[in-house]
């Protein structure tokens, strides 16, 4: 429960500020923010483990978890608009992902930035993708896809 209130906080609390336009957004297991829809995340992923609703910016998350987990992520919530487009994917991930493996799956070209707790994250420009690393620095904590390149102003609190 603690992990859902957290990761709600992240979506209502990250006040991404548009950085530049969007070339493509980066797609999450075939859903794309600003493009695919409730019926296309229900379709794709199922029932989720909690249906929540307004959070924030989010008209409503769907929270996937435990037995309702997505291939790839211990937890994944995706966010919709009030239009119930999705506008927002926070994945923390079920394996242990190092910063040489994201550079292999995502590239170097990418802006370093610190939270205010003075943890690490990279901005992907243009691909709308922030991944956020653990304490250390060194594995990924969580990744968070949006419709458009941007700039989350710090990570939440974790427990």
């Amino acid at each position: 429960m603690r992990k859902i209130s957290y990761t709600l906080s992240a979506l209502a609390g990250l006040g991404l500020m548009l950085a530049t336009p969007a070339i493509s957004a980066r797609p999450w297991h075939g859903v794309n923010p600003g493009e695919s829809t409730l019926k296309d995340v229900q379709k794709r992923f199922g029932t989720p483990h909690r249906a929540l609703g307004k959070r924030g910016k989010c008209g409503q998350v769907f929270n996937y978890q435990g037995e309702h987990s997505i291939e790839g992520a211990k937890q994944a919530n995706i966010c919709f608009d009030t239009k119930g487009v999705v506008i927002e994917i926070s994945v923390f991930p079920s394996r242990t992902l190092t910063k040489e493996l994201v550079s292999e799956a995502y590239g170097s070209s990418f802006e370093r930035k610190l939270t205010d707790e003075f943890r690490e994250y990279h901005i992907y420009k243009g691909q709308g993708l922030a991944i956020f690393f653990d304490k250390e620095g060194k594995t990924v904590h969580s990744l968070l896809f949006t419709p458009q390149s941007s700039r989350p102003k710090s990570k939440p609190k974790t427990k």
